[in-house]
């Protein structure tokens, strides 16, 4: 019979070194860490309409769904990309600039649960609007969030406060 404490070793061990697959929940999980200059920006054409060619904005790391004109949206960008700089810089997508905004205003609610905007992923993980990013910054987890949907490919460096 194999003692007790071997089996927790060799289980965290193989936990630790055995490189996450393609199969994981991420769509980042088997990807080395991008550069702004190897970090290439998916995007869907603007005339998508199905929900399978969606599913590209989730390989972003990071993404700000957003309306022009709304100050939640305003303010979401605005952190993400003056308040924090981000590598690499987070991809923000206008719903309005696509010509079938329901259908995706539909398939962000169906893979979020949030039906409002601004709508933020990290790692193809919706943390939420601007109130729940805001939130993230006060207590100081952003970059820990980060690190937990992205598989630590995204830095955070603050440069004032918000």
């Amino acid at each position: 019979m194999l003692n007790p404490k071997v089996i927790l070793c060799v289980s965290i061990l193989i936990t630790l070194f055995i490189p996450l697959t393609k199969n994981s929940s991420s769509p980042l999980a088997a990807q080395s860490h991008p550069s702004s200059s190897s970090f290439k920006i998916k995007l869907p054409s603007k005339d998508a309409k199905e929900e399978k060619d969606f599913q590209v904005f989730l390989e972003n790391p990071v993404m700000v769904f957003s309306r022009p004109g709304c100050p939640y949206s305003s303010a979401a960008k605005s952190m993400l990309t003056e308040t924090l700089t981000t590598e690499p810089a987070p991809v923000i997508v206008e719903v309005t600039e696509f010509t079938y905004i329901n259908e995706l205003r539909s398939w962000l609610s169906s893979v979020s649960d949030v039906s409002t905007l601004p709508n933020i992923f990290f790692g193809g993980h919706s943390i939420g609007g601007y109130d729940d990013l805001q939130k993230l910054y006060r207590e100081n987890e952003v970059q820990g969030e980060l690190d937990r949907w992205t598989y630590n490919q995204v830095k955070v460096v603050p440069i004032q406060q918000a």
